[in-house]
């Protein structure tokens, strides 16, 4: 890993990327994967791996029951979704994958960093009323072009939370 230690990843969407030499301009062998760290005083410790329900699909019980297509669309999904992300997008999803797929060494990291996870616990974001989450989206560029510190970023979402 040279000199310099690994970046942070918690984001498998962004595999693509990190993995891909042309947009990854610091090189794949820079990247790495964090864990969380403990903090005195905080809920949970280290070991849990924070994750969100990424999109989420809802489908009648009467439709999914009552029309065919629906249930092949939806097993179409099941049995499909994770394989093709994976190999045509470097993601990991929540669905099961081809394990026959070759992956880059970054994948495979995070792909065993996942599959050792004992407990996950809900991305912070996912406790935010609409309110937080509208002023945390708005306020997220400044905080990344460094117009806003980060902890006057959280000093504005916490107010905005009730």
């Amino acid at each position: 890993m040279g000199q310099n230690p690994p970046r942070a990843v918690r984001i498998t969407w962004a595999l693509a990327d990190f993995n891909d030499a042309g947009k990854n301009k610091i090189g794949a062998d820079n990247v790495g994967f964090l864990k969380f760290p403990a903090v005195t005083g905080g809920a949970g410790t280290a070991d849990q791996m924070p994750a969100n329900v990424g999109t989420s699909l809802a489908v009648s019980k009467k439709a999914y029951d009552s029309d065919p297509g629906t249930q092949a669309w939806v097993k179409c999904i099941v049995d499909n979704y994770g394989t093709v992300a994976l190999r045509d997008s470097s993601q990991i999803t929540g669905f099961a994958a081809d394990p026959s797929i070759p992956v880059p060494a970054l994948t495979k990291q995070i792909q065993t960093e996942i599959a050792n996870v004992q407990t996950s616990v809900l991305w912070f974001e996912a406790y935010f009323s609409a309110k937080a989450t509208t002023v945390s989206q708005n306020n997220g560029g400044l905080l990344a072009a460094g117009q806003l510190t980060g902890e006057k970023f959280m000093q504005t979402v916490s107010s905005n939370l009730g």
